[in-house]
C-alpha cells in the first residue's frame, strides 16, 4: 500500500479506507466492493499487497476501453 500512497500522494489512513472499500470485506460487518484483494508480503510482514480480483480486472479493462 505504501507505493499506492505515493502514487496517488494520498496521507496513508485515506489509502487503507480506501483499499478497504475495493476489498471483499469494509469491516467485518460491511461487505466492501469485491475489486481487490490484499495479503501480507510473505517477505516484509509489515506490507501488505494489493491485487485486482477478476472482477476488478473486468471492471479496469472496461474502463480502459471507455477512455479510448
Amino acid at each position: 500500500m505504501q507505493k499506492l500512497r505515493e502514487i496517488t500522494e494520498l496521507p496513508q489512513p485515506t489509502v487503507s479506507r480506501s483499499v478497504a472499500l475495493l476489498s471483499e470485506w469494509k469491516t467485518p460487518e460491511t461487505p466492501g466492493l469485491g475489486l481487490v484483494t490484499t495479503a501480507i508480503d510473505p517477505q516484509k510482514r509489515r506490507r501488505k499487497t494489493v491485487d485486482l480480483t477478476e472482477k476488478g480486472e473486468e471492471l479496469a479493462s472496461s474502463l480502459a476501453n471507455a477512455v479510448r
